[in-house]
């Protein structure tokens, strides 16, 4: 799933950033593509799960952000990494740590969830404000949830298909 959705907003440069508590209430604002060429700064991707008690629901969460990993780094010149809210390590500000330790200094938080709930609206944003006092000279973006985006209806539909009796 992955694959398929974060690629796309990272082409199209579907990315928004919070600066401040008021900026929280506002509608998400758009911002350019990633830069290209030679000039272009070391990015990172954090993709941001919500984390379970479940070790093998966290595994599962690596795994695909490995195979993307796999797909987008060594094309693209991303460095990609893997976070939880809660329930599972790294933490996010855990991940940009070391992003930072790698010397990105374009940090795009990239949410592993569906709707705008609490760690969306308040929780990202609030460890991306204390990320950027830390780190003044990183620029932190956060793109959206995934949403409703009918792109995630072919893999539903597939999940489901798979289930139905065959007389459907």
């Amino acid at each position: 799933m992955i694959s398929v959705i974060l690629p796309h907003l990272v082409k199209v440069g579907f990315f928004i950033q919070r600066t401040s508590r008021q900026e929280r209430r506002q509608p998400f604002r758009l911002f350019r593509e990633l830069p290209q060429g030679k000039n272009m700064a070391k990015t990172a991707i954090i993709t941001l799960a919500h984390g379970s008690r479940l070790s093998t629901a966290n595994n599962e969460v690596e795994k695909l952000v490995e195979i993307w990993r796999q797909q987008k780094q060594e094309r693209d010149k991303l460095y990609i990494y893997t976070a939880f809210m809660q329930f599972g390590t790294p933490s996010l500000g855990e991940s940009i740590k070391e992003a930072v330790k790698e010397g990105c200094k374009e940090i795009l938080i990239a949410p592993l969830f569906l709707t705008s709930g609490a760690h969306i609206t308040n929780d990202i944003p609030e460890i991306v404000s204390q990320m950027r006092e830390q780190h003044p000279t990183v620029h932190f973006r956060q793109c959206p949830p995934l949403g409703s985006d009918e792109r995630l209806l072919n893999i539903l539909w597939d999940r489901v298909k798979e289930h139905l009796p065959s007389k459907i």
